[in-house]
């Protein structure tokens, strides 16, 4: 029987990322990558792809609580559904 290999959730946000930019930035897509400078999402591209991830990965992410502070790169975004993940 062949192994089942389950992506880590950072492994499913990073595709989630690939899905929700344009083509031409998705090389880009790392965990370093700047939201807007690199992946040229706007405020809204960044809710949708977190609207996305809230569903493919089952876990609740918004209301965002006001204490997050910036989410700026796709680090921000997996340490913020990391610890939404949590708290479940």
């Amino acid at each position: 029987m062949p192994d089942i290999v389950r992506n880590t959730p950072e492994d499913e946000l990073l595709e989630i990322f690939r899905r929700s930019v344009k083509k031409r930035h998705r090389a880009r897509v790392r965990p370093d990558a700047r939201l807007q400078a690199d992946l040229d999402l706007d405020s809204l591209g960044v809710v949708t792809t977190l609207l996305a991830a809230e569903e493919e990965l089952g876990v609740r992410i918004f209301p965002i609580e006001s204490e997050t502070g910036e989410i700026r790169t796709i680090q921000d975004v997996i340490n913020f559904v990391r610890a939404a993940m949590e708290h479940e």
